[in-house]
């Protein structure tokens, strides 16, 4: 990832004002049809550990090696948070060839299909998971309810989210209805439940605090001051 170009800084901050807009215009004033892929900003933070990424993708061993599996594994759990999505689901369609009863595969896939704007295809990730036996309806809920919403079909989302049954607070699944919850509001711009999730996240500290700052559905709330006051300026400096 590079700096924005002072002319792509300046067309990014026109796209944020269209979309403040609209947000405050409320479901009505946003049409129901598919939205564009997120935005992927430049982090301040993506220079911390990309040399490593890079580091990791060329050791990758032999496709008959057996430790290629482990570094698939590793390679898709590092692929999320330095946002190369399309090495993430690289790494989980191959892992799926020999696991294609794996539930936890298939939300992975979902999940980056879906941070690149593919949200058909996540969608349909989402429900075969579902299908699978002992899938955690948990998060693969959440994540359906965000691809119905950037699908156009927002009131079922809506619909779908609310059914989420909240867990008990402090557990860890509590955390993660959090990020959950934090990413549909983000996804349908509800400002007042991004703020509280946000705020509960970062207090989490850790991987849940990790996660706000780096993932990609956050990146239109970047350059505002309420968002840089709970989570800190995120972004990297524009020349």
């Amino acid at each position: 990832m590079h700096c924005l170009s002072a002319t792509r800084h300046v067309g990014v901050m026109v796209s944020f004002l269209i979309g403040a807009v609209a947000a405050a215009s409320g479901d009505e004033a946003r049409p129901a049809k598919p939205d564009p892929p997120p935005l992927r900003m430049a982090l301040a933070s993506d220079s911390r550990f990309q040399a490593a990424y890079d580091d990791l993708l060329k050791s990758e061993p032999s496709a008959d090696s057996p430790g290629h599996v482990c570094w698939l594994q590793r390679t898709l759990a590092v692929a999320f948070y330095v946002r190369n999505y399309e090495q993430g689901e690289a790494c989980a369609r191959q892992l799926l060839i020999s696991s294609p009863d794996d539930w936890s595969l298939h939300d992975e896939l979902s999940l980056m299909l879906g941070k690149q704007g593919k949200y058909q295809e996540a969608l349909s990730e989402a429900d075969i998971a579902l299908a699978l036996p002992d899938a955690d309806p948990l998060h693969l809920t959440a994540i359906k309810a965000s691809w119905l919403y950037h699908l156009g079909r927002r009131e079922e989302a809506k619909d779908l989210f609310a059914s989420l049954e909240v867990p008990p607070e402090g557990t860890p699944a509590w955390a993660l209805y959090q990020g959950c919850r934090a990413c549909f509001s983000a996804s349908s711009h509800n400002i007042p439940e991004l703020k509280k999730s946000i705020f509960i996240l970062m207090k989490l500290g850790g991987s849940s605090a990790y996660f706000v700052q780096r993932d990609v559905i956050f990146d239109q709330y970047r350059h505002l001051e309420w968002f840089c006051q709970l989570v800190g300026n995120t972004l990297a400096p524009t020349l």
